[in-house]
């Protein structure tokens, strides 16, 4: 069976940069794909159509101008109006999409707890040709997995690896000692230096086994803004999420994240 992308649009604005992005993925991967135009609101924001229909057969068109262009000619195309989580699950089920290439939109959060395929996010006007990319991870076999996936889908990127140790002490261990009062993060990370030598260990023996340099740090904000800060040293223009599944706190860190950057991002789970 061949394998298969799935192409989300939910902005007509970023209708050329998935199709060309999915085009370009299905001749590199040797993929099929389906594209699914999806609108949440009031059926497709063109204001200066007056009914559903006439929207409906702009969109069609507009799509089907965009296939014609690049020569595409075996596509599944399908417009559905609202529920994006449950149409895009359905769809990847359906096809055994093994990843979804989709635009920004409000719904992404719910959709990482839908799907637990590797998701390309993409972001309005970029050039989608990504040379710096950053990979983030929770779990070193995610790492792997998604560097493998990643070095197929850009060939020419080149990467560097960041992990935010996000240290949260249990409620006993974050009690009151009767000679130091409560006890610090501080004091707790110096007691627990075997758990954290383990970890920064495994890390490095990572970055080494991939060929890639790569930064340990203990977090001390929340892990969106530390991998911000990173993103921003790095002057990086993909970021790779590699995590256990949609409950991490790296995962939650994303998701909070998503809005505020404007870089592409692919979310790899390992556990789907």
């Amino acid at each position: 069976m061949q394998k298969r992308i799935l192409g989300l649009c939910t902005s007509l604005e970023m209708a050329e940069e998935i199709v060309d992005k999915c085009y370009e993925l299905s001749l590199r991967l040797k993929a099929g794909v389906t594209l699914l135009y999806v609108k949440e609101e009031e059926l497709f924001d063109l204001l200066i159509y007056e009914n559903k229909d006439s929207n409906l057969d702009i969109v069609n068109e507009h799509f089907k101008r965009l296939f014609k262009e690049r020569g595409i000619e075996d596509w599944v195309f399908f417009l559905k109006d609202s529920d994006i989580p449950d149409q895009v699950a359905l769809e990847v089920e359906r096809e055994s999409s093994f990843m979804i290439i989709t635009d920004y939109n409000d719904k992404i959060s719910e959709l990482l707890t839908k799907v637990k395929v590797p998701i390309y996010i993409l972001v309005a006007n970029s050039s989608h040709k990504p040379q710096n990319g950053l990979l983030t991870l929770d779990n070193i076999e995610a790492g792997h997995n998604a560097l493998k996936l990643a070095r197929q889908i850009e060939p020419k990127t080149v990467w560097r690896a960041y992990k935010d140790y996000q240290f949260f002490p249990t409620e006993l261990e974050a009690g009151i000692d009767p000679v130091v009062g409560t006890i610090g993060s501080d004091i707790l990370l110096e007691e627990s230096s075997e758990i954290l030598d383990i970890e920064r260990r495994a890390f490095k023996e990572f970055c080494e086994e991939e060929g890639i340099e790569g930064d340990f740090e203990i977090g001390e904000v929340a892990i969106s803004k530390d991998i911000l800060k990173s993103i921003e040293a790095n002057k990086s223009d993909l970021l790779l999420v590699a995590t256990e599944d949609s409950d991490t706190i790296l995962t939650q860190g994303i998701k909070a994240l998503l809005s505020e950057i404007a870089l592409d991002t692919i979310i790899y789970f390992e556990n789907f």
